[in-house]
């Protein structure tokens, strides 16, 4: 997230130092509507860690499949999250 803000940083500077003040303006209202600032990637990735660990340490294929499963469902409720959103 910290390199999607100072990327926008470098973006307004520029439009500032070439004099785009409408392009600048369209780039603000942009920004405000971003719709991809809610999705909270560093949560979903950390949840999928999770996962990870545990099958890495589960031997029980019974236990093993629900976790895939549970992996799996997560997955598609995350999807329809961001879908209406």
């Amino acid at each position: 997230m910290e390199n999607m803000q100072y990327a926008d940083k470098l973006v307004r500077e520029y439009l500032v130092f070439r004099g785009f003040t409408n392009t600048l303006q369209a780039f603000e209202i942009e920004l405000c509507r971003d719709i991809g600032k809610g999705f909270q990637t560093q949560k979903f990735v950390g949840q999928f860690n999770f996962f990870e660990q545990c099958s890495s340490s589960c031997f029980e294929t019974t236990m093993l499949d629900t976790l895939l499963k549970l992996e799996g469902f997560v997955l598609r409720c995350y999807i329809v999250h961001a879908l209406q959103f």
